[in-house]
């Protein structure tokens, strides 16, 4: 991906071509009405309804100038812009471009992205940071959203993060909650506003859990968090982490809950293998000081609460050329609450491969695991997965996956084992429309048992998507809305990662 101005100076790059009346150049085609060169200022002009296509865009205005001599490289597009790439609409009443000093600007900007809807008075460019003026972001595009986000000024360093000004939310226009500044990740980070997560289980027995991030500098953030159940102590963790990468650290993946990263096979909440690979190869280079108390396995075999009063944590992953790797090495003092402990050393890895086409609409995707402890007694285990997917037709996508997996050693809680060695994994994900459908089946080979199986369920409903999942293993039902922002800030978080720009040609 690319950033958010980039595809305005790709769609103007064939403004150089000057052929009349149409103007070919590679695979741009840029056509308009009324053409012209003036020699002597060395200025393309295009006018009466320019139309510019290639390289997945599309671009239209009213009039396209440029100018590429060594005193000056310069496009300006202006009357009714629209760039569209499929995946976003940009509109804006003018937008001027320099190339050379890697600067630019638009007036009276609107980004549509799914049904979320960005409108800002002004940006502004300046090599890899946008600033956006007088910024309203609202979930749809009805002419009274429910709710909306506001902002005096955002500023978005290209891959980093982006800093709010004077930001507030608003239902129906009024004003609910404001903060002076506020900043969130663009890259995998911890600044993010997040919402308290609830759940119920089979038994009716009602839980809460919350957690949140703060930076405290460029590459440092502390977090908080906290867990209530009925009948249970309440349970507390805070962590500090610091990157190597130059930017927030990310969450550490969680070694008490599912143990299998970010598993399209294993997890409702990862939407496809690309989703997988895409969240397991972030890159990723992290060190943390965490401490938790009154925690409980989830999605592992049974094991009383636990307390660990000090771990030391670290992470890397990223890009194997075609491939995606994750490690994560942890020293920690584990206990369970009121009851002996160990202090021991955890070390687990994944590495998945890339999709490989069959041929038609049918994929292969594999992907390995290892972990082990030693410290206390000590263990060793590792996993190997194998899976089809095919999609007889569109927006239904059908997945079974074959699990092998072996341990050596023994352990020192019950959760440390795999809980299956041989295992069939079923999947099915539907979209249909504002629908979004996924299922998921475990059955153990050696117990003869389906031993976990659940759903998601979405629905879009104007503004808002109220959802339902509920896993058999662990068990957990959870209800939930969620406010629909995410087209946008996921579109944002994919642009500001993208190429740097280069000169239009």
């Amino acid at each position: 991906m690319v950033p958010i101005w980039t595809p305005l100076a790709v769609a103007l790059a064939g403004a150089l071509a000057r052929e009349a009346p149409e103007a070919q150049q590679d695979s741009l085609r840029v056509s308009a009405p009324i053409q012209r060169y003036e020699v002597s200022t060395g200025l393309a002009v295009y006018e009466g309804g320019v139309r510019a296509e290639g390289e997945g865009l599309v671009l239209t205005a009213s009039r396209l100038t440029v100018q590429d001599t060594p005193e000056a490289t310069r496009a300006e597009a202006s009357g009714d812009v629209v760039v569209d790439d499929g995946e976003a609409r940009l509109q804006a009443d003018r937008f001027v471009w320099d190339w050379r000093r890697r600067t630019g600007r638009g007036e009276r900007v609107r980004l549509t992205v799914g049904k979320s809807v960005l409108r800002a008075a002004s940006v502004e460019v300046d090599g890899g940071v946008w600033t956006l003026h007088r910024v309203v972001a609202t979930p749809c595009a009805q002419g009274r959203a429910p709710y909306s986000f506001r902002s005096e000024k955002v500023v978005v360093e290209r891959g980093r993060r982006a800093k709010l000004q004077r930001a507030e939310f608003a239902v129906f226009g009024s004003r609910v909650v404001g903060l002076p500044n506020y900043r969130f990740a663009l890259s995998p980070g911890e600044a993010e506003l997040r919402m308290p997560r609830f759940g119920l289980t089979e038994e009716g027995v009602a839980s809460a859990t919350w957690d949140q991030a703060f930076p405290l500098s460029s590459s440092s953030g502390l977090s908080l968090g906290t867990s209530l159940e009925d009948g249970r102590r309440p349970g507390y963790e805070a962590r500090l982490g610091w990157s190597g990468l130059g930017e927030l650290p990310p969450r550490p993946y969680g070694d008490l809950g599912n143990r299998f990263p970010y598993g399209f096979f294993d997890q409702l909440t990862v939407s496809s293998p690309e989703q997988e690979r895409s969240l397991m190869g972030t890159r990723r280079a992290a060190t943390y000081l965490a401490t938790q108390w009154s925690v409980r396995p989830s999605g592992r075999a049974e094991d009383p609460d636990l307390n660990k009063p000090i771990e030391a944590i670290a992470e890397v992953g990223g890009p194997m050329g075609p491939w995606a790797g994750w490690v994560q090495l942890r020293g920690q003092r584990i206990e369970r609450v009121d009851g002996p402990g160990v202090s021991r050393i955890a070390l687990q890895g994944s590495l998945a491969a890339p999709r490989v086409s069959l041929g038609g609409r049918a994929s292969w995707v594999n992907r390995f695991d290892v972990g082990g402890y030693a410290g206390g007694r000590e263990m060793a285990w590792a996993q190997a997965q194998t899976g089809l997917l095919y999609s007889p037709t569109k927006g239904l996508d059908l997945g079974v996956a074959w699990v092998e997996g072996g341990q050596v050693g023994h352990e020192d809680f019950a959760f440390d084992r795999l809980y299956s060695s041989s295992a069939l994994h079923l999947r099915l994900d539907w979209h249909g429309g504002p629908t979004k459908l996924a299922l998921l089946g475990k059955y153990d080979w050696d117990r003869r048992s389906w031993y976990d199986y659940g759903f998601q369920l979405r629905q879009v409903a104007g503004c808002v998507e109220p959802f339902v999942s509920w896993r058999k293993f662990p068990d957990d039902f959870t209800i939930g809305v969620n406010l629909r922002l995410d087209d946008l800030t996921d579109w944002i978080r994919r642009r500001s990662r993208g190429a740097e720009p280069v000169k239009p040609r």
